[in-house]
């Protein structure tokens, strides 16, 4: 649809949230979900700014980052610790933050 410059961005954000559904993330998915309502013209929450939601999108990429760096002794909601010590993450969370980057560098375009 051509009126709706956010359509690509929306369909990977929401892969994103889709992503993370079985992990122990549900304050991410709102964030990307509000995130998704501001950049769509049809929700009463349309704001057509991309430069905001840009910023928003790093700061969620950078806490799912730490998720993948954290080496903690005892595993937090998202993270399984394997039997050899080694911190593992659920599946998803790469997937989410591929997906988010990628509506980042789409609305860098």
């Amino acid at each position: 649809m051509p009126g709706d410059p956010f359509k690509q961005v929306r369909a990977h954000l929401a892969g994103a949230r889709q992503s993370l559904a079985r992990t122990n993330t549900d304050v991410l998915r709102r964030r990307l979900e509000t995130i998704g309502h501001q950049l769509d013209p049809a929700h009463l929450d349309y704001r057509g700014d991309a430069q905001p939601a840009r910023g928003e999108l790093q700061r969620i990429v950078t806490e799912l980052e730490k998720l993948t760096r954290a080496r903690s002794g005892v595993a937090t909601g998202v993270d399984k610790l394997t039997q050899d010590g080694v911190l593992t993450l659920l599946p998803g969370v790469d997937n989410a933050i591929s997906s988010v980057k990628k509506a980042i560098n789409l609305l860098k375009a």
